[in-house]
């Protein structure tokens, strides 16, 4: 936990994501990563010196997914919430298109930015993580002839709400350990379309080989990622 939380310090100092009077919305799909992310925030509430609200929200894509012990546990902590019920499910079936999964997600942000405005949040949170950010640069720059990862810090397409990814700097293996030592009610995933981007798991895999031949290739690819942040700090990068 120590290492989390010191890595999500660092890049919420080093991007200046979190300000005072900050309203943050916390995308909370009920996995590993979105559970962290929201336990870290709060955590650093508790010790920052600056004062920042936090919401977690729900977004039911009504996929059949049973959300009721991850609303239990928010309530018992006392942690604001707003679950969001939506008919993603209908929307996507009634046109099948030939990647579901880009749909969906699309439709999701959608509803997000609503939402943001409608709960009166400047900040958008998302539980990428370091992991996530290698694999969608090595993407880019093999099947999209483009150096670009996701960055902690980026206007949406509204260009109205600032999305925010604390968790940038921290591996996906620290989350895996974490989650271990907490009773978080992790929320199964059950896509109707059992869809898998396989480009996606060709990079998580090609990094995993990698790394075993390199202990600081997350090092390396934290840096220059870091690197590219700092010199394109200007542009304003569409999701």
């Amino acid at each position: 936990m120590r290492r989390i939380l010191h890595h999500t310090g660092e890049a919420i100092h080093r991007y200046n994501l979190i300000d005072d009077k900050d309203k943050i919305m916390v995308g909370l799909s009920g996995g590993k990563d979105s559970w962290t992310l929201l336990d870290v925030l709060l955590q650093l509430k508790r010790k920052a010196p600056i004062d920042f609200e936090i919401i977690a929200v729900i977004i039911d894509a009504n996929f059949g997914m049973d959300y009721s012990k991850a609303i239990e546990y928010l309530k018992e902590n006392n942690i604001p919430y707003h679950v969001e019920r939506t008919t993603i499910n209908e929307i996507v079936k009634s046109n099948p298109p030939k990647n579901p999964c880009f749909m969906c997600s699309r439709l999701r942000r959608g509803v997000i930015y609503h939402l943001a405005k409608k709960l009166k949040c400047n900040k958008i949170a998302l539980g990428h993580h370091l992991d996530d950010a290698m694999e969608t640069l090595l993407l880019n720059i093999f099947y999209s002839s483009k150096l670009l990862g996701l960055k902690p810090k980026v206007y949406a397409e509204d260009k109205v709400n600032i999305v925010i990814r604390p968790l940038i700097h921290v591996r996906e293996a620290d989350i895996i350990e974490y989650i271990k030592t907490k009773k978080f009610p992790i929320v199964p995933e059950d896509c109707a379309f059992k869809y898998k981007v396989s480009k996606r798991v060709k990079m998580k895999n090609l990094l995993q080989d990698l790394s075993e031949e390199n202990k600081f290739l997350y090092i390396s690819m934290k840096n220059i990622m870091d690197e590219l942040y700092t010199i394109k700090k200007k542009r304003k990068i569409v999701l």
